[in-house]
């Protein structure tokens, strides 16, 4: 038994290399049928191996397939080749049913599977080119060179170039040494400069031909030195840049300095085109706007050339004397661009506004602010000008002023209360109500419409200071065939007041008017448009170079004045006016805000006389709240019984203050009998804006003084009355309605955390005031002074402060205030 198991392992595993039916012969115990069982697996397991095989073979080979296709058409017919050649190999069927022949074809199969593995990876790298190298034996690859071939010569070059560059730069600037090129280059550069002062002189002197002449003779003779200049490398200049040699500096400058002396030229020529253009157009506005427009958009694209070249200039290789000036040429230039879009973009609307292909139609008003109103005094004449094309075609003058609606309103409109005084129903001629003019200009419009008036486009307001300044221009107007006067600057105001109240005067002062014309076809009140007209007619005659000048300089100082008034119906050309701040908008202020408004009824034309100072105390308080004291002085200087002057000066006053102000103090108040109100029939129709806002009107009970809101603002609002001779003070005293704005330095969270832990910290705070004047008012005086606790210290105050006092002065326009502190 021992022998027979011992010789049945040794030919068992003898057996196992050579044949599987030689071990059936040393199982006596198993049965056929178990042989055929196992037989039946094995076929079983060694099928499944195969497919298993010839799976993982063709989707390798698949693999490799679409990794080839992507870089050779000769790879792909070679991977199609191999795969068909391992799909169509049979396996040796002697081995089908022996374990260890399984093995040793699993064996050859995976070793069949790494060779084309291999092979086709050494197709994917070597490429079409290399493929005939896979047929050689001891086949081996060459690394490949991480620099390409031409680096050294690169070096080589670049070793050269800083070699001979320096004898190069030399050489070339050697060249400067020659007298004749330097005194060619330096007489040409002093000419272009003198041409380009003799053009800012004669552009000081309005000859803006000449100018124009000038600037392209300076831009010329910089476009020559250039060109001169040329024969030095551009790379040789940047080289000198970084010398020591202070000249040598300068020189690395010289053709971006030309380049921008040749741009400044051109441009100044450009612009003094532009300017020039009004002999041109002989007098046609389209004319000159369109010269303008088309002037100012080739001379935005110069004044952006100009600025990106000026800031290629390095300041720090100018002389020293010159570094200042040069930056402040620059901080100029870069706003030029920004000038000229804006006169090119309102050069079109401004044609727009004069009728450019078609009908415009306005309301003229003129405000006499010898009698205040709320938009700047009595409206008593207006009249209706139509523009077509840039040229008058029709000015139509109510002979009886703005007493001329009174028949065509059938409507019966209640007054604001304060007018009662005079009349409960409200009229055209009463309708300038409130201080912001958009408001007032579209009730104009309203009553002139509902007056059996045309509908119009536009309001234009202007007052008898605007007209002074006209008859400067245009010299005496003759008016003696209808009202016996030439009217000049100087008699202006007088002429037309005894003109327009010749019937009032009559009767009590008849010497004054007795040099007027009388006669029922005379209408007094017709003078304000007829001498309108005749300014309308003469200005395009006078209008030369100087007087021009004049007239553009008069319009900036009456639009910022509030003296002239602008609002149209189109919105792109009331954005203009918005954007230009010429529409008597009452703003919204960041904090504080001020405007005093005074309104004349039944005061004469004695606002012509009063002097009126204004005095506003800012008291911050150690809690950041804010007190306000104000103190208003007028002061009547006419003498007792002067014609139109002489008589007490009756004034509802309105002050305008941040929404939410809480009134604490007034004094200082004279109100009118009671007997001279007449009240309105309550059958009368309300006005939707008086209604909403004096109608809610709270009364303090100490004053009298009305409290309410209007135009997103606290209006306080009482009577003063003063004499001829004598003084009147009124006192307002009122708490801002939030504390001190802090100022937020920095968004980084950690800094506003340690904030929150550290109150004691320092701090920051910032008061603003916005102070408007009232339209048309002439004899203010303002001053402002801002008080702080010692725990507060001043960092920073704006323009027009000096240690947070605004001195006395006219109050022209309006202004802003700013300051700010650290408290502790």
């Amino acid at each position: 038994m021992f022998k027979s198991s011992q010789n049945k392992k040794k030919l068992f595993n003898l057996g196992a290399s050579v044949a599987p039916n030689f071990l059936q012969g040393f199982d006596g115990r198993r049965t056929a049928r178990n042989k055929k069982i196992n037989i039946k697996r094995q076929q079983v397991k060694t099928r499944r191996l195969e497919e298993k095989a010839r799976r993982k073979l063709e989707k390798s080979a698949q693999r490799d397939l679409r990794l080839l296709a992507k870089k050779n058409k000769d790879l792909l017919k070679l991977a199609r080749v191999n795969r068909e050649e391992i799909r169509s190999e049979p396996l040796p069927k002697k081995w089908t049913l022996s374990y260890v022949g399984r093995l040793w074809r699993e064996r050859q199969t995976r070793r069949r599977l790494e060779h084309y593995e291999q092979k086709f990876d050494r197709q994917l790298q070597f490429g079409e080119k290399k493929l005939f190298l896979f047929r050689k034996k001891n086949f081996s690859i060459p690394a490949p060179s991480r620099r390409p071939w031409f680096w050294g010569l690169l070096i080589f070059a670049a070793s050269l170039f800083l070699v001979v560059a320096p004898f190069k730069f030399w050489a070339q600037f050697n060249n400067l040494d020659n007298y004749s090129f330097k005194e060619r280059i330096i007489q040409k550069t002093k000419s272009a400069f003198e041409s380009l002062g003799s053009g800012g002189k004669a552009s000081i002197n309005q000859n803006w031909r000449q100018a124009e002449k000038d600037f392209n003779s300076a831009e010329n003779q910089f476009s020559q030195v250039s060109a001169n200049l040329k024969i030095i490398n551009d790379r040789l200049l940047s080289l000198a840049s970084y010398a020591n040699n202070p000249e040598l500096k300068l020189v690395a400058e010289s053709k971006k300095l030309l380049q921008i002396g040749a741009l400044g030229s051109e441009l100044a020529a450009e612009l003094a085109a532009a300017l020039s253009g009004w002999e041109r157009a002989n007098g046609d506005w389209l004319v000159l706007l369109d010269q303008l427009e088309k002037k100012s958009e080739s001379a935005q694209s110069l004044a952006d050339n100009l600025v990106s070249k000026l800031e290629t200039i390095k300041v720090e290789n100018l002389p020293a004397e010159y570094q200042a000036d040069f930056k402040e040429i620059i901080s100029r230039a870069e706003i030029l661009p920004t000038v000229l879009s804006l006169v090119s973009d309102n050069a079109g609307r401004f044609k727009k506004l004069l009728g450019s292909g078609t009908d415009k139609r306005y309301l003229l008003v003129f405000q006499n602010n010898a009698e205040m109103r709320g938009s700047g005094g009595f409206l008593g004449s207006y009249a209706l000008i139509d523009f077509r094309d840039g040229k008058i075609t029709n000015l139509e003058v109510p002979g009886g002023g703005s007493y001329d609606t009174e028949a065509g309103l059938r409507l019966n409109i209640v007054a604001p209360e304060p007018l009662w005084l005079v009349n409960p129903k409200w009229h055209f001629w009463d309708a300038n109500w409130w201080p912001d003019w958009p408001t007032t200009a579209r009730n104009l419009m309203w009553f002139l419409e509902k007056s059996d008036g045309p509908t119009v486009d536009g309001v234009i307001s202007f007052t008898p200071s605007v007209v002074e300044e006209l008859l400067k221009i245009t010299g005496p107007i003759d008016l003696s065939s209808d009202y016996g006067v030439v009217v000049t600057a100087d008699n202006f105001w007088q002429e037309v007041q005894l003109t327009a109240e010749r019937d009032n005067l009559i009767e009590v002062n008849p010497e004054l008017v007795a040099h007027l014309p009388l006669g029922e076809e005379n209408k007094p009140k017709k003078i304000i448009g007829a001498l309108a007209q005749e300014i309308l007619e003469i200005l395009p005659e006078k209008m030369n170079q100087t007087n021009f000048l004049k007239l553009a300089a008069l319009a900036e100082d009456s639009l910022a004045a509030k003296q002239v008034l602008l609002y149209f119906s189109d919105p792109d050309l009331q954005q203009m006016v918005n954007d230009w701040g010429w529409g008597g908008v009452m703003t919204q202020a960041p904090y504080d805000y001020l405007m005093v408004t005074n309104t004349n009824i039944a005061g004469a034309k004695t606002d012509r006389m009063i002097r009126e100072t204004i005095n506003q105390q800012v008291n911050i308080q150690n809690n950041g709240r804010v007190v306000v004291s104000l103190k208003i002085k007028r002061e009547h200087t006419a003498a007792p019984h002067t014609p139109l002057v002489g008589v007490r000066n009756v004034n509802w006053m309105r002050i305008y203050v941040p929404e939410g102000a809480k009134l604490l103090r007034a004094e200082g108040f004279k109100t009118p009998d009671e007997h001279y109100f007449e009240s309105p029939d309550p059958a009368w129709q309300d006005n939707e804006i008086l209604k909403e806002t004096e109608g809610r009107a709270l009364i303090d009970p100490l004053s009298g003084t009305k409290v309410y809101l209007e135009s997103g603002k606290t209006v306080f609002a009482n009577w003063s009355m003063v004499d001829p001779g004598e003084t009147s003070e009124l006192f307002f005293e009122y708490e801002l309605p939030s504390p001190l704005p802090k100022i937020i330095t920095t968004d980084n969270w950690f800094k506003r955390f340690n904030n929150w832990l550290n109150p004691e910290q320092m701090s920051r705070y910032n008061y603003s005031l916005l102070l408007q004047k009232q339209p048309g008012a002439v004899n203010d005086n303002y001053q402002l002074e801002v008080k702080w606790p010692d725990n507060y210290t001043l960092d920073w105050q704006g323009p027009g402060l000096v240690g947070g006092l605004a001195p006395f002065t006219p109050l022209t326009r309006d202004h802003f205030y700013s300051l700010a502190f650290s408290k502790y």
